[in-house]
């Protein structure tokens, strides 16, 4: 299948200290984020499930167009730098595929000695659920999620 921007769905916001981050999800080519509200599947994988592990506070959405999401002027402690690196692959192709995302909560770090979170525990889980319904490859395929992994400015 042929490449289409129009899967993607970029979030952006602002970290503590007032910095701009972006990232963008490759998602169903139906997708209308117009119905991008609560019980919607991306809005439920990125407000539940990404609130989380991250702690960013994003405030636009933009495929085809824009919405605004919150009028919020930054987040309270996430830092751009630092984040999770979800790592995935298309389930048809299986080519992988990765994700970073911005502002990683402190709080849901992995154990000490590793860099990789369990994703069996509170609340990788969940998150893997909603990953794999929300996330789509570049090529528009379903995908699954195979690990986070912590990174930082130098990674």
């Amino acid at each position: 299948m042929a490449r289409n921007p129009n899967f993607t769905v970029s979030f952006s916001g602002k970290d503590r200290s007032g910095e701009n981050y972006r990232f963008t999800i490759n998602t169903d080519a139906a997708y209308d984020i117009s119905s991008y509200a609560s019980g919607d599947h991306l809005y439920d994988f990125i407000n539940t499930n990404v609130a989380a592990v991250c702690d960013g506070h994003i405030t636009n959405l933009s495929s085809n167009s824009a919405k605004k999401l919150s009028t919020v002027a930054h987040a309270t402690d996430g830092q751009r730098e630092q984040r999770w690196i979800c790592f995935y692959h298309d389930n048809d192709t299986l080519a992988p595929y990765t994700l970073e995302l911005p502002c990683l909560d402190p709080a849901v770090k992995p154990p000490l000695g590793t860099d990789e979170v369990d994703l069996t525990a509170v609340p990788w889980a969940a998150f893997t659920t909603a990953f794999n319904l929300a996330v789509f490859s570049p090529d528009g395929n379903p995908c699954t999620l195979d690990k986070v992994v912590l990174g930082g400015s130098n990674n």
